[in-house]
């Protein structure tokens, strides 16, 4: 669960500074990272796949996450910048 939240909010931190093309590189490494640690820690193929699946689809929430907020964090910066 730990490992989910932290590669979410490492999708939302890429939705801030990087464009969608980012989502495709991230999504391939983190199955990469995901299958290693499957067969690293001699877990059965069912377990590495569903492991593999529930990280890309925390760091795919995540980055629509932070496109979503994106654009709320810009117009608070806009509204600081304009107060003085």
């Amino acid at each position: 669960m730990i490992l989910a939240v932290i590669v979410g909010l490492c999708g939302a931190i890429l939705a801030q500074h990087y464009r969608a093309m980012i989502l495709i590189p991230a999504t391939l490494m983190t199955v990469a990272f995901a299958a290693s640690a499957g067969a690293l820690g001699m877990h059965g193929g069912s377990q590495t796949l569903l492991e593999a699946l529930s990280v890309v689809g925390a760091l795919q929430i995540g980055y629509f996450f932070g496109l979503v907020i994106k654009p709320v964090v810009a117009g608070r910066r806009k509204a600081q910048l304009n107060t003085a």
